[in-house]
């Protein structure tokens, strides 16, 4: 009898022992995994991106951005919109890049549009055409003339989640059903007919990784504005 309670009691303190460990890694961002480490990246204003895996996650977590740099801005931006579209995001500044109207006889301009073309302002100092990503698209005005104001651009990827149908190269997971199938008619229950697949990020969602991203790295006291622009 003995011997048999110390070998129950033996046994619940390695159970417990192993569940400790494991509630332990959980807490540690350093070695959670899953859920767990997606909650401690949430808890960051990081969140998991669709087909992102845990170290990659993790990286995000621990990474130290670049902060006020509009380089690093659009960096990171433009990261979260990689697989989602070749288009990327452009930032320019409200003191400098605002609309400036001249008497005529300045070298510089700034054109007034329909709205449907990208057309950069002619202020030669501000180089639009040797810094990527720079340039408001447009004239802009500002109900203030403060400085530490910015405007980030991004592509309107509203139609990810529009029903697509996806031909792959044959070097995806062979069992997975996300393509296109064509059948020869020849199959009376429809399962080879075709069909599309609907993309499970929606573009608002981006578009709140890209708020998140941009307030974690922005300089403190800086105000800035996201704006989904159909002009890029």
């Amino acid at each position: 009898m003995r011997d048999a309670l110390v070998e129950a009691e033996t046994a619940m303190f390695l159970a417990y022992q192993e569940r400790a460990d494991y509630a332990a890694a959980q807490s540690d961002p350093m070695r959670a995994t899953g859920v767990y480490l997606a909650g401690h990246a949430s808890d960051r204003g990081i969140y998991q991106q669709e087909g992102e895996g845990d170290e990659e996650l993790r990286d995000r977590v621990f990474t130290v951005p670049d902060v006020v740099s509009p380089h690093a801005i659009l960096g990171a931006t433009n990261a979260i919109l990689a697989p989602y579209t070749d288009k990327e995001a452009k930032l320019f500044e409200s003191v400098t890049d605002r609309l400036f109207l001249g008497d005529g006889t300045t070298e510089w301009h700034s054109f007034l549009t329909d709205g449907t073309a990208d057309l950069d302002p002619q202020y030669q100092d501000r180089r639009y055409e040797l810094r990527d990503g720079a340039g408001p698209g447009g004239a802009w005005v500002f109900d203030d003339a403060d400085g530490r104001y910015f405007v980030l651009r991004v592509p309107d990827i509203s139609g990810i989640t529009d029903a697509l149908g996806y031909a792959y190269s044959g070097a995806q997971d062979p069992d997975d059903d996300a393509g296109l199938f064509m059948g020869d008619g020849s199959d009376v229950d429809g399962s080879s007919a075709g069909f599309l697949y609907q993309g499970s990020s929606d573009a608002l969602s981006i578009y709140q990784a890209i708020a998140n991203t941009v307030e974690r790295i922005r300089g403190h006291g800086v105000r800035w504005l996201l704006i989904v622009d159909p002009k890029l």
